[in-house]
């Protein structure tokens, strides 16, 4: 309660601070951890992409640059880590997980915050991954604020004009340059797992969800699956 977004948000106005790894969470067993600021600073980000950490952000722009100019496609696997334990229906329950209230005056706990919500256009064949924040409501119920002009709110606007319920998946805990092209605004209509795979240098590994029509980074640590119905809202925020 506070106190992770406040050490993290500490860390973080150091500029050369490291991630910092919680273990040991207050009414949690053993096992459940939080994890912050994984790419905080332009070494991190180098780190990730296989450069020396040293590297100036020139150079990382420019290798960046380089490889989302050769986008590499997914391949579907059968398995993965997030496929080791599964939780549905009355099962489901994401206040299994330790979900952080980090700033005072927060709407609620947020689960979804560093991370890639995916979901499917209903008139084309392309996926969207997005890093739509995503307050906890209930043990099965997250609200996640939707604005018009993020490609997230043109293609709900399709299935709400269309009366249908949308479809989505989160993944948590993959590594990083798989989320942070969820942060990234490439054109309307470009797959992001296409750039994840080119910042890679190798292909994502994607693996078929359990409840929706998705498919998932199989080495996510968490999946959440679920639907946005067309006509229910909630107050979300603020953040």
């Amino acid at each position: 309660n506070l106190e992770v977004g406040a050490i993290i948000r500490r860390i973080n106005e150091r500029k050369r601070g490291p991630s910092v790894l919680f273990n040991r969470i207050k009414g949690y067993p053993p096992g459940y951890r939080i994890l912050g600021e994984p790419l905080n600073t332009y070494r991190h980000l180098a780190l990730a992409m296989g450069m020396d950490p040293d590297s100036s952000y020139r150079e990382i722009f420019e290798e960046y640059d380089r490889r989302v100019r050769n986008p590499i496609k997914p391949v579907v696997v059968q398995g993965g880590p997030c496929k080791e334990e599964v939780h549905v229906g009355e099962e489901a329950d994401v206040w299994e997980f330790p979900v952080p209230l980090i700033h005072a005056g927060d709407g609620g706990r947020y689960i979804s915050t560093w991370h890639v919500v995916i979901l499917k256009d209903p008139a084309s064949d392309w996926v969207n991954w997005g890093m739509y924040r995503q307050m906890v409501h209930e043990p099965r119920l997250l609200g996640g604020l939707i604005l018009p002009f993020q490609h997230g709110g043109i293609i709900w606007s399709r299935y709400r004009e269309a009366g249908q319920a949308m479809e989505f998946a989160v993944a948590l805990g993959t590594e990083p340059l798989t989320t942070a092209v969820g942060a990234c605004c490439p054109p309307y209509g470009v797959n992001e797992a296409d750039l994840a795979g080119a910042l890679r240098q190798e292909p994502v590994e994607l693996v078929k969800c359990e409840t929706v029509d998705l498919y998932v980074p199989a080495h996510a640590e968490i999946v959440i699956e679920g639907e946005v119905p067309p006509d229910e809202l909630r107050v979300e925020g603020p953040f």
